[in-house]
């Protein structure tokens, strides 16, 4: 049997939000309940719930930006996330190729020209034309920062992106743009994605599997199509019921 690119398995998190003058918490919040899921090679799996289930700090866990509590990620290739408001995740003071290109230096490609190059192939791959290469994030749309995040995060070669409401921040003009161009970078290169999202119709448009939590647990998981038309839990049946078709 083929190991995933991603397991996850019993993660727990707990956020302390007050203590008493003696250092002792006085209350915490339970952030994820004993998490597991899986990501396979070439697979999107969507994590959905309302804000607040514990889907961005499931993320940020998986990245290596938040240390859980208890429980175990094995990871079996490279992985970068992509966040929900590229306003906030670019450098306002970086050009795009080196927006692009950072990570390469990081890994050893010292020569700058052909950090460039790579950067210029990598900003093609997402439909951006290299003469946008020396720009800065604030001379771009919405849409043109969030692909310049996805190519940043493919540029490592990473085999499994998080994708943190990749699309809620942008236009509802640009979301679908937005979410086939993820398809068919994933057709083309096989990259798997760990879709996070609040969305159900984005989820559907994205996933092949879906994983939904609420209050920090996964409380109903399935394949896609089956889930959508036949949720188990009411909290399903509501995220299912509370949204629109993609685009409308």
């Amino acid at each position: 049997m083929t190991e995933p690119l991603l397991a996850v398995e019993g993660l727990r998190v707990a956020f302390v939000l007050g203590r008493d003058p003696l250092g002792r918490p006085r209350r915490t919040l339970q952030a994820l309940k004993g998490v597991s899921l899986s990501v396979a090679a070439g697979e999107c799996v969507g994590v959905i719930g309302e804000s607040g289930s514990g889907k961005s700090t499931l993320g940020a866990c998986i990245v290596g930006l938040q240390r859980p509590d208890a429980g175990e990620i094995r990871l079996n290739a490279p992985a970068q996330i992509v966040f929900q408001d590229p306003n906030e995740s670019l450098d306002p003071h970086l050009p795009l190729w080196e927006t692009v290109a950072e990570g390469l230096e990081i890994g050893g490609l010292r020569s700058r020209q052909a950090r460039r190059a790579a950067a210029a192939e990598g900003l093609a791959a997402v439909g951006l034309a290299a003469d946008l290469m020396d720009r800065r994030p604030h001379a771009l749309s919405g849409g043109q920062r969030q692909r310049v995040a996805i190519a940043r995060a493919l540029a490592t070669g990473a085999r499994l992106i998080v994708l943190d409401e990749p699309t809620s921040a942008l236009d509802t003009s640009v979301q679908a743009q937005v979410l086939d161009l993820l398809l068919g970078i994933q057709q083309r290169t096989g990259v798997a994605y760990l879709l996070i999202t609040h969305d159900m119709a984005v989820a559907a448009h994205m996933c092949h599997r879906l994983v939904v939590m609420k209050a920090g647990a996964v409380i109903e998981t399935g394949e896609t199509e089956a889930l959508l038309a036949n949720p188990q839990t009411d909290y399903a049946r509501s995220l299912i019921a509370a949204t629109p078709r993609l685009g409308e």
